[in-house]
Protein backbone atom coordinates (compact mmCIF):
# COMPACT_ATOMS: atom_id res chain seq x y z
CA UNK A 1 0.00 0.00 0.00
CA UNK A 2 3.17 2.52 0.60
CA UNK A 3 4.02 1.70 -2.75
CA UNK A 4 0.68 3.58 -4.20
CA UNK A 5 1.10 7.45 -4.47
CA UNK A 6 -1.70 9.88 -3.01
CA UNK A 7 -4.85 10.34 -4.79
CA UNK A 8 -3.59 13.66 -5.53
CA UNK A 9 -0.40 12.34 -7.15
CA UNK A 10 -2.50 10.35 -9.37
CA UNK A 11 -4.88 12.95 -10.67
CA UNK A 12 -1.83 15.18 -11.14
CA UNK A 13 0.67 13.31 -13.04
CA UNK A 14 1.08 11.77 -16.43
CA UNK A 15 2.74 9.04 -18.18
CA UNK A 16 5.88 9.06 -20.63
CA UNK A 17 3.19 7.14 -22.68
CA UNK A 18 0.91 9.90 -21.90
CA UNK A 19 3.09 12.80 -23.46
CA UNK A 20 4.27 10.11 -26.49
CA UNK A 21 0.85 9.48 -27.55
CA UNK A 22 -0.32 12.66 -27.41
CA UNK A 23 2.22 14.29 -29.39
CA UNK A 24 2.42 12.06 -32.25
CA UNK A 25 -1.39 11.24 -32.29
CA UNK A 26 -1.39 15.48 -32.72
CA UNK A 27 0.85 14.74 -35.68
CA UNK A 28 -0.28 12.06 -37.36
CA UNK A 29 -4.15 13.09 -37.28
CA UNK A 30 -3.40 16.99 -38.37
CA UNK A 31 -1.21 15.60 -41.02
CA UNK A 32 -3.37 13.25 -42.32
CA UNK A 33 -6.56 15.64 -42.18
CA UNK A 34 -4.79 18.87 -43.43
CA UNK A 35 -3.33 17.29 -46.78
CA UNK A 36 -5.48 17.19 -49.78
CA UNK A 37 -3.63 14.95 -52.67
CA UNK A 38 -4.55 15.44 -56.01
CA UNK A 39 -6.53 12.49 -58.32
CA UNK A 40 -4.64 9.41 -58.96
CA UNK A 41 -5.22 7.42 -62.06
CA UNK A 42 -8.28 5.82 -62.89
CA UNK A 43 -7.78 2.24 -62.16
CA UNK A 44 -4.32 2.37 -59.94
CA UNK A 45 -4.41 -0.27 -57.64
CA UNK A 46 -5.71 0.29 -53.73
CA UNK A 47 -1.78 -0.25 -52.77
CA UNK A 48 -0.70 2.26 -55.39
CA UNK A 49 -3.20 4.71 -53.86
CA UNK A 50 -2.13 4.51 -50.23
CA UNK A 51 1.86 4.77 -51.44
CA UNK A 52 0.80 7.90 -52.53
CA UNK A 53 -0.70 9.05 -49.61
CA UNK A 54 2.02 7.09 -47.66
CA UNK A 55 4.33 9.42 -49.31
CA UNK A 56 2.71 12.79 -49.20
CA UNK A 57 2.52 11.97 -45.38
CA UNK A 58 5.90 11.78 -45.08
CA UNK A 59 7.28 14.71 -47.00
CA UNK A 60 5.17 16.85 -44.99
CA UNK A 61 7.09 15.18 -42.02
CA UNK A 62 10.55 15.26 -43.54
CA UNK A 63 10.12 18.54 -45.31
CA UNK A 64 6.58 20.27 -44.08
CA UNK A 65 8.01 23.56 -45.59
CA UNK A 66 7.56 21.88 -49.07
CA UNK A 67 3.99 21.58 -48.97
CA UNK A 68 3.58 24.45 -47.35
CA UNK A 69 5.55 25.97 -51.14
CA UNK A 70 2.96 23.46 -53.32
CA UNK A 71 -0.30 24.73 -51.18
CA UNK A 72 0.37 28.21 -51.81
CA UNK A 73 1.53 27.63 -55.42
CA UNK A 74 -2.08 26.12 -55.90
CA UNK A 75 -3.98 28.72 -53.82
CA UNK A 76 -2.56 31.26 -55.63
CA UNK A 77 -3.72 29.57 -59.20
CA UNK A 78 -7.03 28.82 -57.98
CA UNK A 79 -7.31 32.23 -57.20
CA UNK A 80 -6.44 33.65 -60.44
CA UNK A 81 -8.36 30.50 -62.46
CA UNK A 82 -11.88 31.64 -59.94
CA UNK A 83 -11.03 35.54 -61.30
CA UNK A 84 -10.43 34.31 -64.91
CA UNK A 85 -13.56 32.57 -65.20
CA UNK A 86 -16.24 33.92 -62.40
CA UNK A 87 -18.34 35.22 -65.11
CA UNK A 88 -18.86 31.62 -65.77
CA UNK A 89 -19.66 30.62 -62.43
CA UNK A 90 -16.02 28.95 -61.31
CA UNK A 91 -14.83 29.64 -57.23
CA UNK A 92 -11.39 28.51 -55.76
CA UNK A 93 -12.70 24.63 -55.74
CA UNK A 94 -13.18 24.93 -59.37
CA UNK A 95 -9.45 26.17 -59.77
CA UNK A 96 -8.66 23.24 -57.03
CA UNK A 97 -10.18 20.84 -58.96
CA UNK A 98 -8.94 21.30 -62.39
CA UNK A 99 -5.18 21.37 -60.87
CA UNK A 100 -6.38 17.99 -58.93
CA UNK A 101 -6.57 16.66 -62.04
CA UNK A 102 -10.24 16.92 -61.63
CA UNK A 103 -11.58 17.01 -65.96
CA UNK A 104 -10.87 14.42 -68.66
CA UNK A 105 -10.95 14.69 -72.60
CA UNK A 106 -12.89 12.04 -74.02
CA UNK A 107 -13.53 11.16 -77.65
CA UNK A 108 -15.61 8.29 -79.01
CA UNK A 109 -12.83 6.14 -77.95
CA UNK A 110 -12.76 7.17 -74.01
CA UNK A 111 -10.50 8.68 -72.52
CA UNK A 112 -7.66 11.03 -74.46
CA UNK A 113 -5.97 12.73 -71.49
CA UNK A 114 -6.10 14.95 -68.12
CA UNK A 115 -6.98 18.31 -69.27
CA UNK A 116 -5.21 21.46 -67.36
CA UNK A 117 -6.21 24.85 -67.21
CA UNK A 118 -3.13 25.34 -70.47
CA UNK A 119 -4.95 22.66 -72.72
CA UNK A 120 -8.89 24.16 -71.23
CA UNK A 121 -8.59 27.23 -72.18
CA UNK A 122 -6.80 26.37 -75.69
CA UNK A 123 -9.58 23.82 -76.92
CA UNK A 124 -12.09 26.76 -75.52
CA UNK A 125 -10.45 29.37 -77.93
CA UNK A 126 -10.71 27.28 -80.89
CA UNK A 127 -14.04 25.54 -80.34
CA UNK A 128 -13.53 21.72 -80.05
CA UNK A 129 -14.91 21.64 -76.17
CA UNK A 130 -17.34 23.03 -74.41
CA UNK A 131 -17.29 25.12 -71.23
CA UNK A 132 -17.42 22.67 -68.24
CA UNK A 133 -20.92 23.39 -66.44
CA UNK A 134 -19.80 21.69 -63.27
CA UNK A 135 -20.86 23.64 -60.01
CA UNK A 136 -19.23 24.16 -56.76
CA UNK A 137 -21.49 21.71 -55.01
CA UNK A 138 -21.18 19.18 -57.64
CA UNK A 139 -17.28 19.19 -57.02
CA UNK A 140 -18.08 19.13 -52.96
CA UNK A 141 -20.30 16.05 -53.74
CA UNK A 142 -17.65 14.51 -55.15
CA UNK A 143 -15.28 14.19 -52.18
CA UNK A 144 -14.45 12.34 -49.77
CA UNK A 145 -14.19 14.76 -47.01
CA UNK A 146 -15.30 12.98 -43.42
CA UNK A 147 -16.81 15.61 -41.11
CA UNK A 148 -15.94 13.81 -37.98
CA UNK A 149 -12.72 13.47 -38.94
CA UNK A 150 -12.39 17.44 -39.61
CA UNK A 151 -13.70 17.95 -36.01
CA UNK A 152 -12.05 15.50 -34.32
CA UNK A 153 -9.07 17.44 -35.63
CA UNK A 154 -9.81 21.16 -34.42
CA UNK A 155 -11.02 19.51 -30.71
CA UNK A 156 -7.29 17.65 -30.67
CA UNK A 157 -5.78 20.57 -32.39
CA UNK A 158 -7.44 22.85 -29.77
CA UNK A 159 -6.99 20.75 -26.74
CA UNK A 160 -3.09 20.59 -27.55
CA UNK A 161 -2.64 24.09 -27.51
CA UNK A 162 -4.45 25.31 -24.55
CA UNK A 163 -2.63 22.63 -23.01
CA UNK A 164 0.76 23.61 -23.63
CA UNK A 165 0.19 27.31 -22.89
CA UNK A 166 -1.64 26.43 -19.79
CA UNK A 167 1.52 24.85 -18.61
CA UNK A 168 3.23 27.71 -19.56
CA UNK A 169 1.33 29.96 -17.05
CA UNK A 170 1.29 27.25 -14.44
CA UNK A 171 5.34 27.19 -14.78
CA UNK A 172 5.38 23.43 -15.30
CA UNK A 173 7.73 21.91 -17.97
CA UNK A 174 6.72 21.48 -21.42
CA UNK A 175 8.68 18.64 -23.53
CA UNK A 176 11.00 18.69 -26.55
CA UNK A 177 8.45 16.59 -28.04
CA UNK A 178 5.40 18.75 -27.40
CA UNK A 179 7.69 22.07 -28.96
CA UNK A 180 8.21 19.57 -31.95
CA UNK A 181 4.30 19.08 -32.28
CA UNK A 182 3.98 22.19 -31.63
CA UNK A 183 5.71 23.08 -34.77
CA UNK A 184 4.25 20.84 -36.76
CA UNK A 185 0.46 21.90 -35.76
CA UNK A 186 1.27 25.71 -37.04
CA UNK A 187 2.48 23.98 -40.43
CA UNK A 188 -0.64 22.00 -41.05
CA UNK A 189 -3.00 24.68 -39.84
CA UNK A 190 -1.54 27.11 -42.85
CA UNK A 191 -1.56 24.20 -45.24
CA UNK A 192 -5.08 23.44 -44.09
CA UNK A 193 -6.22 26.83 -44.34
CA UNK A 194 -4.85 27.12 -47.80
CA UNK A 195 -6.18 24.40 -48.88
CA UNK A 196 -9.50 25.13 -47.49
CA UNK A 197 -12.08 25.18 -50.42
CA UNK A 198 -9.83 22.49 -51.99
CA UNK A 199 -11.76 19.32 -52.26
CA UNK A 200 -10.46 16.04 -50.36
CA UNK A 201 -9.60 12.63 -51.67
CA UNK A 202 -11.46 12.93 -54.93
CA UNK A 203 -11.40 9.84 -56.94
CA UNK A 204 -13.17 10.14 -59.74
CA UNK A 205 -12.96 13.05 -63.11
CA UNK A 206 -15.13 15.02 -65.29
CA UNK A 207 -15.47 14.06 -68.60
CA UNK A 208 -15.44 16.46 -71.00
CA UNK A 209 -16.14 15.50 -74.66
CA UNK A 210 -14.80 16.62 -77.66
CA UNK A 211 -17.51 18.31 -79.82
CA UNK A 212 -19.37 16.23 -82.66
CA UNK A 213 -18.10 18.17 -85.33
CA UNK A 214 -15.16 17.09 -84.41
CA UNK A 215 -15.74 13.37 -83.39
CA UNK A 216 -17.76 12.94 -86.57
CA UNK A 217 -14.38 12.62 -88.81
CA UNK A 218 -12.26 9.75 -89.78
CA UNK A 219 -9.83 8.64 -87.48
CA UNK A 220 -6.88 9.66 -89.59
CA UNK A 221 -8.35 13.34 -89.53
CA UNK A 222 -9.40 13.15 -85.63
CA UNK A 223 -5.38 12.17 -84.77
CA UNK A 224 -4.60 14.97 -86.49
CA UNK A 225 -7.13 17.30 -84.43
CA UNK A 226 -5.94 16.19 -81.58
CA UNK A 227 -2.10 16.80 -82.80
CA UNK A 228 -2.37 20.03 -83.63
CA UNK A 229 -4.80 21.43 -80.74
CA UNK A 230 -2.44 19.72 -78.06
CA UNK A 231 0.64 21.70 -79.75
CA UNK A 232 0.61 24.06 -77.15
CA UNK A 233 3.72 26.23 -77.60
CA UNK A 234 5.96 26.41 -74.50
CA UNK A 235 9.07 27.38 -76.42
CA UNK A 236 11.23 24.96 -75.11
CA UNK A 237 11.24 26.41 -71.51
CA UNK A 238 8.01 27.25 -69.46
CA UNK A 239 8.60 31.02 -67.83
CA UNK A 240 6.19 33.15 -66.26
CA UNK A 241 6.00 36.77 -66.32
CA UNK A 242 5.60 38.45 -63.19
CA UNK A 243 4.08 41.73 -63.81
CA UNK A 244 6.16 44.61 -61.06
CA UNK A 245 4.69 47.38 -62.45
CA UNK A 246 5.47 50.64 -64.14
CA UNK A 247 6.06 48.54 -67.47
CA UNK A 248 8.29 46.33 -65.90
CA UNK A 249 8.46 42.47 -66.19
CA UNK A 250 10.66 39.43 -64.64
CA UNK A 251 11.38 36.64 -66.68
CA UNK A 252 11.15 33.81 -64.43
CA UNK A 253 12.59 30.54 -65.37
CA UNK A 254 11.08 27.67 -64.12
CA UNK A 255 13.56 25.38 -65.11
CA UNK A 256 16.36 26.92 -63.09
CA UNK A 257 15.97 24.47 -59.92
CA UNK A 258 16.57 21.64 -62.77
CA UNK A 259 19.81 23.23 -64.13
CA UNK A 260 20.85 23.77 -60.66
CA UNK A 261 19.78 19.67 -59.67
CA UNK A 262 22.06 19.27 -63.14
CA UNK A 263 25.23 21.14 -61.67
CA UNK A 264 25.20 19.56 -58.57
CA UNK A 265 24.41 15.83 -60.06
CA UNK A 266 27.53 16.88 -61.90
CA UNK A 267 29.59 17.83 -58.73
CA UNK A 268 28.08 14.85 -56.81
CA UNK A 269 29.48 12.82 -59.76
CA UNK A 270 33.16 14.02 -59.93
CA UNK A 271 33.42 13.83 -55.86
CA UNK A 272 32.19 9.89 -56.12
CA UNK A 273 34.76 8.59 -58.49
CA UNK A 274 36.88 8.76 -55.38
CA UNK A 275 35.09 6.25 -54.15
CA UNK A 276 33.92 2.87 -54.45
CA UNK A 277 30.53 1.92 -56.50
CA UNK A 278 28.40 0.55 -53.21
CA UNK A 279 29.58 4.29 -51.38
CA UNK A 280 28.55 6.51 -54.30
CA UNK A 281 25.86 4.71 -56.66
CA UNK A 282 23.47 4.48 -53.96
CA UNK A 283 23.62 7.89 -52.42
CA UNK A 284 24.15 9.76 -55.62
CA UNK A 285 20.81 7.60 -56.73
CA UNK A 286 19.21 8.59 -53.57
CA UNK A 287 20.06 12.42 -53.58
CA UNK A 288 18.88 12.88 -57.44
CA UNK A 289 15.55 11.11 -56.65
CA UNK A 290 15.16 13.73 -53.67
CA UNK A 291 16.47 16.91 -55.35
CA UNK A 292 13.67 15.65 -58.41
CA UNK A 293 10.99 15.04 -55.94
CA UNK A 294 11.80 18.74 -54.49
CA UNK A 295 11.64 20.30 -57.88
CA UNK A 296 8.17 19.01 -58.16
CA UNK A 297 6.73 20.64 -54.88
CA UNK A 298 8.40 24.17 -55.97
CA UNK A 299 8.56 24.14 -60.09
CA UNK A 300 6.27 24.68 -62.66
CA UNK A 301 5.62 21.31 -64.23
CA UNK A 302 3.79 20.39 -67.77
CA UNK A 303 1.17 18.14 -68.23
CA UNK A 304 1.81 16.29 -71.19
CA UNK A 305 -0.80 15.60 -73.94
CA UNK A 306 -2.01 11.49 -73.55
CA UNK A 307 -1.23 12.20 -69.56
CA UNK A 308 -4.40 10.51 -67.48
CA UNK A 309 -3.25 12.01 -64.19
CA UNK A 310 -1.41 14.98 -63.21
CA UNK A 311 1.83 14.92 -61.16
CA UNK A 312 1.25 14.05 -57.48
CA UNK A 313 2.71 17.74 -56.30
CA UNK A 314 1.56 19.15 -59.51
CA UNK A 315 -0.08 23.02 -59.05
CA UNK A 316 -0.80 25.26 -62.07
CA UNK A 317 2.06 27.97 -62.77
CA UNK A 318 0.10 31.19 -64.44
CA UNK A 319 2.03 33.24 -67.16
CA UNK A 320 1.31 36.10 -65.72
CA UNK A 321 0.94 36.81 -61.83
CA UNK A 322 0.61 40.04 -60.14
CA UNK A 323 3.83 41.47 -57.99
CA UNK A 324 2.14 40.75 -54.71
CA UNK A 325 1.45 36.83 -55.79
CA UNK A 326 4.70 36.95 -56.92
CA UNK A 327 6.62 38.31 -53.48
CA UNK A 328 4.00 35.83 -51.43
CA UNK A 329 5.64 32.90 -53.42
CA UNK A 330 9.06 33.78 -52.88
CA UNK A 331 8.46 35.11 -48.91
CA UNK A 332 5.75 33.17 -47.91
CA UNK A 333 7.16 29.84 -47.27
CA UNK A 334 10.09 31.56 -45.97
CA UNK A 335 8.96 33.34 -43.11
CA UNK A 336 6.63 30.19 -42.27
CA UNK A 337 10.15 28.45 -42.19
CA UNK A 338 11.70 30.53 -40.31
CA UNK A 339 8.98 30.77 -37.68
CA UNK A 340 9.40 26.82 -37.73
CA UNK A 341 12.58 26.66 -36.72
CA UNK A 342 12.14 29.79 -34.41
CA UNK A 343 9.43 27.02 -32.16
CA UNK A 344 12.12 24.82 -31.78
CA UNK A 345 14.71 27.45 -30.71
CA UNK A 346 11.93 28.37 -28.00
CA UNK A 347 13.34 25.04 -26.25
CA UNK A 348 17.07 26.57 -25.81
CA UNK A 349 17.02 26.72 -22.31
CA UNK A 350 14.89 23.30 -21.54
CA UNK A 351 16.10 20.72 -19.16
CA UNK A 352 18.61 17.93 -21.56
CA UNK A 353 19.51 14.27 -19.95
CA UNK A 354 22.94 15.19 -21.15
CA UNK A 355 24.98 18.13 -22.09
CA UNK A 356 25.72 16.66 -25.76
CA UNK A 357 22.06 16.77 -26.42
CA UNK A 358 21.36 19.96 -25.25
CA UNK A 359 24.27 21.77 -27.44
CA UNK A 360 22.85 18.74 -30.14
CA UNK A 361 19.45 20.64 -30.00
CA UNK A 362 20.69 24.00 -29.86
CA UNK A 363 22.84 23.44 -33.00
CA UNK A 364 20.23 21.86 -34.84
CA UNK A 365 17.47 24.40 -33.68
CA UNK A 366 19.80 27.20 -35.13
CA UNK A 367 20.61 25.43 -38.24
CA UNK A 368 16.47 24.41 -39.31
CA UNK A 369 15.91 28.45 -38.48
CA UNK A 370 18.89 29.92 -40.41
CA UNK A 371 19.31 28.04 -43.55
CA UNK A 372 15.49 29.19 -44.66
CA UNK A 373 17.08 32.96 -44.46
CA UNK A 374 19.99 31.99 -47.05
CA UNK A 375 16.38 32.38 -49.38
CA UNK A 376 16.74 36.33 -48.51
CA UNK A 377 20.09 36.73 -50.21
CA UNK A 378 17.59 36.94 -53.67
CA UNK A 379 19.54 36.62 -56.95
CA UNK A 380 17.28 40.35 -57.82
CA UNK A 381 20.03 42.06 -55.66
CA UNK A 382 23.05 40.29 -56.67
CA UNK A 383 24.97 39.39 -59.18
CA UNK A 384 24.46 36.44 -61.36
CA UNK A 385 27.67 34.55 -60.50
CA UNK A 386 27.35 35.55 -57.01
CA UNK A 387 23.45 34.16 -56.88
CA UNK A 388 24.51 31.00 -59.18
CA UNK A 389 27.63 30.09 -56.08
CA UNK A 390 24.79 30.57 -53.40
CA UNK A 391 22.33 28.16 -54.65
CA UNK A 392 24.86 25.48 -55.53
CA UNK A 393 26.02 26.21 -52.28
CA UNK A 394 22.34 26.01 -50.92
CA UNK A 395 22.09 22.31 -52.87
CA UNK A 396 25.21 20.62 -52.14
CA UNK A 397 25.76 21.96 -48.21
CA UNK A 398 22.77 23.93 -46.65
CA UNK A 399 19.77 21.35 -47.79
CA UNK A 400 21.94 18.34 -46.49
CA UNK A 401 22.73 19.85 -43.51
CA UNK A 402 18.96 21.22 -42.76
CA UNK A 403 18.05 17.30 -43.22
CA UNK A 404 20.68 16.05 -40.91
CA UNK A 405 19.56 19.09 -38.23
CA UNK A 406 15.92 18.00 -38.79
CA UNK A 407 16.39 14.46 -38.85
CA UNK A 408 18.17 15.04 -34.76
CA UNK A 409 16.13 17.46 -33.58
CA UNK A 410 13.15 14.42 -34.20
CA UNK A 411 15.11 11.87 -32.53
CA UNK A 412 16.24 14.01 -29.69
CA UNK A 413 12.66 14.98 -29.18
CA UNK A 414 11.66 11.16 -28.89
CA UNK A 415 15.22 9.93 -26.88
CA UNK A 416 14.85 12.84 -23.96
CA UNK A 417 11.39 11.56 -22.87
CA UNK A 418 13.77 8.78 -20.80
CA UNK A 419 15.01 11.55 -18.81
CA UNK A 420 12.42 14.16 -18.22
CA UNK A 421 12.42 16.28 -15.12
CA UNK A 422 9.50 16.16 -12.45
CA UNK A 423 7.80 19.46 -13.46
CA UNK A 424 7.46 17.97 -17.16
CA UNK A 425 5.13 14.43 -15.48
CA UNK A 426 2.86 16.96 -13.77
CA UNK A 427 -0.40 17.11 -15.29
CA UNK A 428 -2.54 20.78 -15.80
CA UNK A 429 -4.27 21.31 -13.08
CA UNK A 430 -7.65 22.59 -14.59
CA UNK A 431 -9.18 23.67 -11.27
CA UNK A 432 -6.59 26.64 -11.44
CA UNK A 433 -7.49 27.82 -14.59
CA UNK A 434 -11.71 26.59 -15.45
CA UNK A 435 -14.34 28.33 -13.45
CA UNK A 436 -15.91 26.92 -10.96
CA UNK A 437 -17.92 27.13 -7.70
Amino acid sequence: LNSIPPLTERLYHRSIWDILWSCLFTIFLCSWVSLHPNIPPKGEKREMKWLRRSELFAWSIIGPELVVVWALRQWISARKLADKYHGRGWTKTHGYFIQMGGFMLHDNNGAVGVLCSEHLERFLSIGVVDFPTITNEDIQAMAKSNGFLNFLVIIQTAWFIIQCITRKVQGLAITELELVSLSFVLIYSIVGLLWWNKPMNVRATVPIYLKHEVMNNDRAIQEEIKRRIYAIAFDGSRKCVVEAGHGKSILRDSKASATLLLYANKIVHKAGLTLSGLLYRWPRAGIIAIGLRITDFTSAGDVRSGELSVNSFYAYHPYTIGSQEHFALLWFPTVVAIAFGAIHCAGWNFFFPSFTEGITWRVSAAIITGVPAEHFLDGNNLAVSMANIIAICGALIFLPLFAIARIAIMVEAVISLRDLPTEALIAVSWTLVLPHI
